[in-house]
């Protein structure tokens, strides 16, 4: 069973850093190292990685909202991966 709670309230606090401007010019290590940090927190308390990344999100630190690899090439700002979007069409 998924701490579905636990999601949601790591996408606030994230999307809440993002919009007071915390995140404003953090280059792409470093958003590499809270995405990283994020993977680590989803799996050890049993959360749903969608449910942390949105779409806005998934856009800002470059990873698929699906499956949480590098977000090369988004497909229509839809936050998936290339790979992941043709799984979910």
């Amino acid at each position: 069973m998924s701490n579905h709670d636990g999601g949601y309230l790591l996408n606030e606090f994230v999307s809440g850093l993002v919009k007071i401007g915390l995140m404003n010019g953090v280059d792409a290590g470093r958003k590499a190292a809270v995405v990283d940090l994020l993977h680590k927190l989803c799996w050890r308390y049993d959360c749903n990685w969608g449910e942390i990344i949105d779409t806005d999100l998934a856009n800002l630190f470059g990873t698929c909202r699906y499956c949480g690899g590098a977000n090369k090439e988004p497909i229509d700002k839809s936050g998936y991966c290339s790979e992941c979007a043709r799984e979910r069409t």
